[in-house]
């Protein structure tokens, strides 16, 4: 029992510093906020929600690993030239949250994982839409991008 007990608290403390250098890790390789037209986000071993605001988003880049995130762009606007999105995901997640009038052009790669879409097809959208090309990489993990929550 005793043996048990301490293989317990071995796993809590890496647990424990892991989460810890993750964040830091995080933190250092991530920049912008909800405001920039640019951003880049890192999550690694945690969670993370980001809301981007920006009135003319360019450029986004997303790598998670052992973590997830939950990105809302619903109330973002984007350049007029169009905006790209890099998610990179391996061991976690990603939901990325979009407009239904924007026209997302998604060009992924799954290993072990997976991309799912539920997006307003192209067609039904105006020529003058805003387009988004999101380019998503899975290993090991999942993305789900959509226009709505359900």
């Amino acid at each position: 029992m005793r043996r048990l007990i301490k293989v317990l608290v071995f796993i809590a403390v890496v647990n424990v510093v892991a989460a810890a250098i993750g964040r830091v890790i995080s933190r250092q390789n991530s920049s912008g906020d909800e405001d920039s037209a640019d951003f880049r986000r890192m999550v690694m071993f945690g969670g993370e929600e980001f809301k981007s605001r920006a009135v003319a988003l360019r450029s986004g880049a997303v790598t998670v690993r052992g973590g997830g995130i939950s990105l809302d762009l619903r109330n973002a606007g984007l350049d007029p030239q169009g905006a790209e999105l890099d998610l990179d995901v391996k061991g976690g997640g990603a939901l990325v949250l979009v407009p239904d009038t924007w026209r997302v052009m998604v060009e992924q790669q799954a290993a072990m994982g997976g991309v799912d879409t539920d997006l307003a097809p192209p067609e039904t959208l105006p020529e003058a839409a805003p387009q988004l090309t999101i380019h998503a990489a899975a290993r090991g993990g999942g993305i789900a991008i959509k226009t709505r929550t359900s």
